[in-house]
């Protein structure tokens, strides 16, 4: 029976990570990021169910065991989201964050060395398939980033394929590159050498292209732990050095090419002298991609509240009014860029921000602990691929801990799951010697009964989140073209009317999509209802605050002839972005109106 559940589990494990990264919607407002997590939710719920009625969980709690920290730390997130500001908000991030924790728990159990291997190599491939589309999307030929008018949507920020964002991409192509390191020197089965070089070089090229300077960066730091690693490996394993080092140099040279022929055809090697120059001039702006002035932000932030933190989930919201509303936020320039900073870009400032100190340190802990407890294990084994192997996914979480600095790969699905697997994998190893109880048929039933009723109960939001992307994506589109300068009056009219009946839909099957308000508002200020447009707006504001959004109010309350309460907001959107031409304009009309008045 446990052979059997197995089998299931690693099929269903197998299925979630090679689907993934090619999840998408055609039609919803968030083509990407959403619809990803929902389907990582409903998977994991899926794989988590499977296992606990098939599988007797033994954990071990012992104090300062890495599973004792993991409890705790998910104990304190609950007791932070409870007891904070919005309840409600920092609630669902512990919920995804309590998704992760159980497919970790599934992994670690499940994920034998074999199988680790596998996963990673059907990982790359998929992988190495949307490196493809990234290099076709570059030259223009990746139909999904060409509109129906033509023109085709280039630039380093686009989609890597049908991933996502470009961060994503570039991190999982980095991450994929040092894990099939393995297979290319440590198997024995030509036939994986020569198949993981392919898609080691394809990733290469998917990361170059993507022009990622973060992801690189920290690829080139491990690559260099790496080969002192593999020095070592060889001489402590091997009796034919000379052999196995001339092997080793082959293929390092064909990865220089390879990585060279990429660079100098991606422009990466411009990006970077743009970037050097930048630097010694001491700008940060591109080297930082604009972030360098949200850290300083988050900083001063973190100083107010060091120890417990704003909230979970919270950043966005503090963020913006932390930049309007004190001194030292006013004092910082931002780049120009629709909406405000949901992340900061930086996950270690981001979990201090929001979990406070302990957070922190919580974090940390969960990252760093397992790699850690793996390099006793690598003088220990006698197994020389185990060796390997364990010294590829240790210095797979110092390219993870670099990502961090610059990215936030804990919040994506997709890159959530890739660290998970890394992290389940070092610690397989350090629980395979434990011994796991069989359990009663009986037992077995009822956990059938309750896990599939908790699931069910867990999935249903999941779902309507689904059908509200859906809609909303459809309503926003509707919402383009009552836009347009080409469309008629009664055009408009129609265009919004449809656009407002979907936005309802949306709103029925999931309310907490709060992009549904700001769209409503739109739709509402082009029928003529400047009243109801200033509910929605205001509704949109309360989580989603930025400069357009406070923009689009003093609109509604313009057209509603209330000038004082529009006054404050558009002063507001200009103090977070003072560039924003439409706030400059409106305030301007404002003016020109006090001014008639007076005379």
């Amino acid at each position: 029976p446990r052979k059997t559940s197995d089998g299931v589990l690693h099929y269903l494990v197998g299925v979630f990570f090679l689907s993934l990264p090619f999840v998408m919607s055609f039609t919803g407002w968030e083509k990407f990021r959403v619809p990803k997590g929902i389907y990582a939710a409903l998977f994991i719920l899926l794989i988590g169910t499977v296992f606990l009625v098939s599988r007797k969980l033994e954990l071990r709690f012992r104090p300062w065991t890495w599973e004792f920290f993991l409890g705790i730390a998910l104990v304190y997130v609950a007791l932070h989201s409870l007891l904070g500001r919005w309840p409600e908000v920092s609630l669902s991030g512990f919920v995804w964050i309590t998704y992760f924790a159980a497919l970790l728990l599934v992994l670690t159990e499940i994920a034998s060395e074999q199988f680790q291997k596998k996963l990673w190599m059907w990982i790359g491939a998929a992988a190495a398939v949307n490196a493809v589309f990234t290099i076709l999307q570059y030259f223009g030929w990746f139909p999904l980033m060409i509109r129906a008018t033509g023109e085709v949507l280039k630039g380093r920020l686009t989609p890597a394929g049908f991933i996502g964002d470009v961060g994503s991409g570039g991190f999982l192509f980095a991450l994929v590159c040092l894990i099939l390191l393995y297979p290319m020197l440590a198997e024995k089965d030509k036939r994986i050498r020569i198949a993981s070089a392919l898609l080691f070089s394809l990733n290469l090229a998917g990361l170059a292209f993507t022009r990622t300077l973060t992801a690189i960066i920290a690829l080139v730091v491990c690559l260099g732990i790496w080969l002192v690693f593999h020095h070592w490996w060889v001489l402590r394993t091997t009796r034919k050095i000379t052999r196995q080092l001339l092997f080793f140099w082959m293929v390092l040279l064909l990865g220089v090419i390879v990585a060279v022929g990429a660079v100098m055809t991606s422009g990466v090697q411009e990006r970077i002298e743009v970037v050097w120059s930048q630097m010694k001039q001491g700008d940060w702006t591109l080297a930082t991609a604009g972030r360098q002035p949200v850290y300083l932000i988050t900083w001063d932030m973190i100083r107010h509240r060091f120890w417990l933190g704003y909230g979970l989930n919270t950043f966005r919201q503090d963020f913006f009014f932390h930049r309007v509303d004190t001194p030292f936020g006013q004092s910082v320039n931002l780049i120009g860029q629709p909406g405000t900073f949901g992340e900061v870009h930086n996950e270690y400032l981001q979990v201090w921000e929001e979990l406070g100190f302990l957070g922190l340190l919580f974090f940390v802990a969960f990252l760093f602990w397992p790699a850690i407890k793996a390099v006793p294990l690598l003088f220990r084994t006698q197994d020389s691929r185990r060796c390997y192997w364990i010294g590829i996914l240790s210095i797979g979480l110092v390219f993870v801990a670099i990502s961090c600095l610059a990215f936030f790969p804990f919040h994506l699905s997709l890159t959530s799951a890739c660290v998970v697997l890394l992290l389940a994998g070092l610690r397989h190893f350090q629980n395979e010697e434990r011994t796991r109880p069989e359990q009663s048929r009986q037992r077995m039933l009822w956990k059938v009964f309750i896990f599939s009723a908790l699931a069910l109960w867990a999935a249903y939001p999941q779902v309507g989140r689904w059908r509200a992307n859906n809609e909303m994506g459809m309503a926003a589109s509707l919402l383009r073209n009552a836009a347009s300068e080409d469309s008629q009056p009664q055009q408009k009219r129609l265009f919004a009317q449809t656009a407002r009946e979907k936005l309802r839909k949306a709103e029925q099957f999931y309310p907490g999509f709060y992009e549904i308000y700001y769209h409503q508002g739109y739709a509402s200020l082009l029928l003529g209802k400047p009243e109801e447009a200033a509910r929605y707006y205001r509704k949109a504001a309360g989580r989603l605050p930025s400069a357009e959004i406070f923009t689009d109010l003093a609109a509604a309350y313009m057209a509603q002839k209330r000038f004082d309460q529009a006054r404050p907001l558009l002063e507001m959107a200009l103090r977070y972005n003072p560039a924003l031409e439409r706030a400059r304009e409106a305030l301007a009309h404002l003016e020109a109106n006090a001014q008639d008045e007076t005379q």
